[in-house]
């Protein structure tokens, strides 16, 4: 059963990746290129203890013209400011209901860009994914 659902999933898996190349293939040059980061996942403390944990995945839009390769000598810093603003963030709203609130969050991570990697050449900052889970006690 289980040489089933690997072969199954591998096979899944194969038919996606060709199709998300087909399309790559397809994209008109002046399409918007997209760069997702990795996942971030930051504590959130109430006082002294963890009490709950978030997650994000963020893309960044670039403007139009740019590539990855554009991106590259600052993503790294990117990455580490934007856990900063996260932290903090999610320290001030560690009282309320959710933390994550994009209203508070893209504001705060475009400006982060600009200043690290200049204007002009990411357009937007993007929450794919967003997560919230309490700590297991």
């Amino acid at each position: 059963m289980r040489l089933l659902a690997i072969v199954i999933f591998s096979t899944v898996l194969a038919l996606a990746s060709a199709r998300a190349e087909e399309k790559a293939a397809e994209k008109p040059p002046d399409a918007p290129v997209f760069v997702t980061l990795p996942p971030i996942t930051i504590p959130v403390f109430e006082g002294d203890t963890i009490a709950r944990q978030a997650s994000l995945v963020l893309a960044l839009e670039l403007a139009k013209g740019r590539t990855e390769a554009d991106l590259s000598p600052y993503r790294a810093k990117l990455v580490d400011a934007f856990i900063a603003d996260l932290t903090d963030i999610f320290e001030r709203r560690s009282f309320e209901e959710r933390v994550i609130d994009p209203q508070a969050i893209k504001p705060r991570l475009r400006e982060t860009t600009a200043r690290i990697a200049g204007p002009g050449l990411v357009t937007d900052v993007l929450i794919q994914q967003a997560m919230e889970r309490a700590r297991r006690r």
